[in-house]
C-alpha cells in the first residue's frame, strides 16, 4: 500500500507542540508521537486544522486520523473536504488513559491534484482532542 505525503497548511490560532525528549513541558511523560509534534488547541467547537494532500487519482479514499481524546466526554470530528463537509462524524470516544494515541477512519472523495481537509471539532460541550496525523491510501 502507498501512502501519500500531506503537507501541513495552516494551525491559525492552534499550536504545534514539540518536544525533545517523551515528556511534556510539565515534565510528565507521554505517549510517543510519531514526527517533530502534533496539533493541539482543538478544545472549542468550530476550531479546526487544514491540510493539503495530493493524490495521483480521483477516487474514494479511506483517511485515517490518529487523535487522542483529552476531554471529559465524547468528541466528534467534522471532516470537509475541498469545502464540502463529508456525512459521517466521526466519533472520537473518550478514553481512560487521556495519553493513548487512538486511530479512526472513514472515507472520503478526492479529486486528482491537491485536495484541502480540514478537521473540526464540532463537539458541543466538553469533548476535545489533539491530533498527531492524518494519512490516506489508495483503496486496493
Amino acid at each position: 500500500m502507498k501512502y501519500y505525503n500531506l503537507l501541513l497548511m495552516a494551525c491559525l490560532l492552534l499550536s504545534c507542540k514539540e518536544s525533545d525528549s517523551e515528556h511534556d513541558n510539565d515534565g510528565k511523560q507521554e505517549n510517543t508521537y510519531s514526527g517533530a509534534g502534533y496539533v493541539t488547541g482543538l478544545e472549542n467547537s468550530g476550531a479546526n486544522v487544514l491540510f493539503a494532500m495530493e493524490v495521483p487519482q480521483a477516487g474514494g479514499y479511506p483517511l485515517e486520523i490518529r487523535y487522542r481524546n483529552t476531554g471529559t466526554a465524547e468528541a466528534v470530528a467534522l471532516i470537509i473536504v475541498n469545502d464540502v463537509a463529508i456525512e459521517k462524524l466521526l466519533q472520537l470516544p473518550v478514553q481512560a488513559d487521556k495519553t493513548a494515541w487512538q486511530t479512526a477512519e472513514t472515507e472520503i472523495s478526492l479529486q486528482n491534484g491537491i485536495n484541502y481537509i480540514t478537521i473540526q471539532n464540532c463537539t458541543s460541550k466538553g469533548g476535545c482532542f489533539e491530533l498527531d496525523y492524518i494519512k490516506t491510501r489508495k483503496k486496493s
